[in-house]
């Protein structure tokens, strides 16, 4: 299941490019969150008849739906619409490090030197990965720049969430944060919506935007919290080191992308870093705190959570 969902997870790198030659950005990204917020939300009232939150936790929800899902998105959608699907893949290497890093510096985790030589490593490889990406502000390096502010907005709304994930499930979690974050990202996108010239999408641009809704996004998300129920988190997370390097493999054979050496240079060492990171490190995916999601085996109990890797 850990693996299924990674390979899901890698190839939508892939479908989303191949997507945005159909859709305009926000007109794939924000309907696709809206659709995922009502799927996620009838899910967790089948399994807790009820999406309530605490009024004490509102400010917190809201706060990590505007910076990890509205903020993220935007930044992730454009990265892709302006690099490649390799680079952006590879470039989401630096995700786990980061997470790693906002740990540390609001006193969840302290990193030690191991994490801080793999930080220092993670952020070697991302320079070499924008000096490989040519220099070309308008196309790949602007991607880049994007990619990175999306890596980031992903890490520092993983670590805000550790304290909703002691509280609520994260069925419950993902389907109230998709909801919130969803309404910006429709206001954001009124005029490509109204503009997207839905008739030329095609039958092939659907099934992409399908792909990306239901398997990448909804059933990879509900397999993983199952199997990390199963697994542990520490030992997931080292799935999610295949992600990078499986993302690029994918859009070098589907889409017949081209890396320059240094890329691959890049990529290499970014992989690397996620190699040094200490095994104990307990990262996860979705929108329920990556490194905490796991789900308690009770259907009625919320998910059970650590301090983050």
């Amino acid at each position: 299941m850990l693996l299924g969902a990674v390979l899901i997870w890698s190839l939508n790198f892939s479908i989303s490019k191949y997507a945005l030659a159909r859709f305009s950005p926000l007109a794939f990204t924000a309907p696709r969150y809206a659709l995922a917020g009502i799927i996620f939300g009838a899910v967790a009232i089948r399994r807790e008849k009820t999406l309530r939150i605490l009024p004490s936790d509102i400010r917190l929800v809201l706060t990590a739906a505007i910076v990890g899902i509205w903020l993220n998105q935007v930044a992730f959608i454009y990265a892709l619409h302006l690099a490649g699907a390799a680079t952006v893949s590879l470039l989401f290497g630096t995700a786990p490090i980061l997470v790693a890093l906002f740990a540390h510096l609001s006193g969840v985790e302290r990193l030690s030197r191991r994490a801080w030589f793999a930080t220092a490593l993670s952020s070697g490889g991302v320079a070499i990965l924008v000096v490989g990406s040519g220099g070309n502000l308008s196309g790949s390096l602007g991607g880049v720049i994007l990619c990175l502010v999306s890596a980031s907005t992903w890490a520092f709304y993983s670590v805000a969430l550790v304290p909703l994930t002691q509280t609520y499930s994260p069925y419950r979690l993902s389907a109230v944060l998709s909801l919130a974050g969803a309404v910006p990202l429709l206001l954001s996108s009124t005029l490509q919506l109204w503009h997207q010239d839905w008739a030329s999408i095609g039958t092939a641009g659907w099934l992409a935007f399908g792909y990306a809704l239901v398997p990448s996004y909804v059933l990879s998300n509900l397999v993983w919290f199952r199997a990390i129920g199963v697994v542990g988190a520490p030992r997931a997370a080292l799935y999610i080191n295949l992600e990078p390097v499986l993302g690029a493999l994918f859009a070098l054979l589907l889409l017949s992308e081209h890396i320059s050496p240094l890329e691959g240079v890049g990529g290499a060492v970014t992989a690397t870093a996620l190699l040094l990171l200490p095994r104990g490190t307990r990262l996860g995916k979705g929108h329920a705190s990556p490194e905490a999601v796991e789900p308690a085996i009770d259907e009625a109990t919320p998910a059970a959570t650590t301090p983050l890797s």
